[in-house]
């Protein structure tokens, strides 16, 4: 998208943000397919479980 998911203030609203908040979603910022915004989504998973076992695995998520 070009812009980092959280620009806050100050780096302590950033670091919450990061910890607490979802992502937003990149449709959001610039118009995309529904499945490229859905892997980029599951690639900034907050838990490691919920995010790709490899680059692999996110590639081809993109060209679905």
């Amino acid at each position: 998208t070009g812009k980092k998911p959280f620009e806050r203030n100050n780096t302590w609203a950033m670091i919450k943000s990061h910890l607490e908040e979802p992502p937003p979603d990149p449709r959001e910022i610039v118009p995309m397919p529904e499945s490229e915004a859905r892997a980029i989504m599951k690639a900034m998973a907050k838990k490691p479980e919920d995010r790709f076992n490899s680059v692999g695995e996110f590639v081809e998520a993109l060209g679905k």
